[in-house]
């Protein structure tokens, strides 16, 4: 297991987007089964944890995106690799090899840059809005659990989902752009005419 550290941890309070992912050209969740297998042990994980709050996840073939709030980062590092001790089990367990992984700790400035991670990793789902694997349905749809806090984003909306469904599709994707630019050079007239 490998970890990266994008900024480092003085304060240790705080937000953080931490990604999951295989190493060495490996897919880290090989099957639907998989996805389903990891969510179970991040939420097996965080009933137990009192220093970390899961806010929101999205899982994707190539890893899995967790956004938390963490009140000391020991206490992170030693619950991801609590976690990962704990996916592995499950795959041994299926008769599946182990992967290794590598894990990247991004700490957020504040709750408002949380706010743009979490719609970030809720859109990463092609089919975002009816995804399985996604923790965007205790946003939208009034799901509660007692090991992920969706509210807490939430709150920046007074608590209305309409809105987080607005601020998601108030950003344009990539592809988006790219289009409207094509687009617009299409439209433009000619030099000579």
């Amino acid at each position: 297991m490998r970890y990266l550290q994008l900024q480092s941890p003085s304060d240790d309070v705080g937000y953080y987007h931490v990604w999951i992912t295989a190493s060495r050209q490996q897919r880290f969740l090989l099957h639907i089964h998989d996805k389903s297998r990891f969510v179970e042990c991040v939420s097996k994980s965080l009933v137990s944890s009192s220093h970390i709050t899961l806010l929101g996840y999205a899982l994707v073939s190539t890893g899995a995106h967790l956004l938390l709030h963490a009140s000391e980062y020991r206490s992170l590092d030693s619950w991801t690799n609590r976690l990962l001790e704990m996916y592995s089990d499950a795959l041994r367990g299926r008769g599946l090899i182990h992967i290794d992984t590598v894990t990247v700790f991004d700490k957020l400035a504040g709750r408002h840059e949380a706010l743009a991670v979490s719609r970030d990793i809720h859109l990463l789902p092609i089919t975002w809005r009816r995804s399985p694997y996604s923790s965007i349905r205790y946003y939208l749809d009034g799901m509660r659990s007692e090991w992920l806090n969706a509210e807490r984003m939430l709150q920046l909306f007074d608590n209305q989902p309409d809105e987080y469904v607005r601020f998601l599709r108030s950003r344009s994707t990539e592809s988006d752009r790219i289009f409207t630019l094509v687009g617009t050079n299409r439209g433009l007239p000619s030099a000579n005419g």
